[in-house]
């Protein structure tokens, strides 16, 4: 892995251990270091949209694949999908949209939920557990599983769950989204980190 893999890791470990009371204060706290911005892999449209018909063997897979389709759609972190509920849907004008605040940084955002998305959320609607939107959704086995399930669809890129907000960024602006619109969904506290999307080059396969 990269070097910001690796202190992702670590960060990770140390705010468990300072949330569960084994260390007195998190070292980690206001430390931040961001990828190498050659480092931001993503999914073009093409690729995503093999990822979304592969059939997979495994019904892990599949679910992973769903989800990670899910925030490739709606801009959603992993932790805002894992802390999705069902009251942070919202019908407006015949139309659903999540209306919520960002985990990391408090900032309120919404954002429509297209027909993609919302087969999505219907396809484990039967499994639903504490008003949750998705289940059993556990951090550290998604990053083992992440790469092995994009390699199985022939897809050779090194993706991190993170890439599907890159991904999804990208493809908006190159819909011809405002950047505006794009920093408000992606929940960005200031429109520079946004701006390393805007960079990147179009979607083509």
């Amino acid at each position: 892995g990269s070097i910001w893999e690796n202190c992702m890791w670590l960060k990770g470990v140390v705010m468990r251990a300072h949330f569960n009371g084994h260390i007195p204060r998190n070292p980690f706290a206001q430390f931040h270091i961001s990828p190498n911005t050659k480092e931001r892999e993503y999914l073009t449209e093409n690729e995503l949209k093999t990822l979304m018909e592969f059939q997979f063997k495994d019904p892990k897979n599949s679910y992973l694949r769903d989800i990670f389709v899910f925030a490739s759609f709606t801009a959603l972190s992993f932790v805002d999908i894992k802390e999705l509920s069902n009251d942070q849907i919202v019908e407006v004008n015949g139309e659903k949209w999540i209306i919520s605040k960002r985990h990391k940084t408090g900032v309120p955002f919404q954002v429509k939920l297209l027909d993609i998305p919302l087969q999505i959320i219907e396809r484990y609607k039967a499994f639903q557990e504490n008003n949750l939107v998705f289940p059993n959704l556990n951090y550290w086995s998604i990053c083992k599983r992440m790469g092995k399930m994009i390699k199985e669809c022939g897809i050779t890129k090194k993706i991190s769950f993170h890439c599907s907000r890159h991904g999804f960024a990208t493809l908006a602006l190159s819909k011809g989204m405002p950047i505006e619109s794009v920093s408000r969904i992606l929940g960005h506290t200031n429109i520079e980190t946004t701006q390393i999307y805007a960079s990147a080059p179009r979607m083509v396969a």
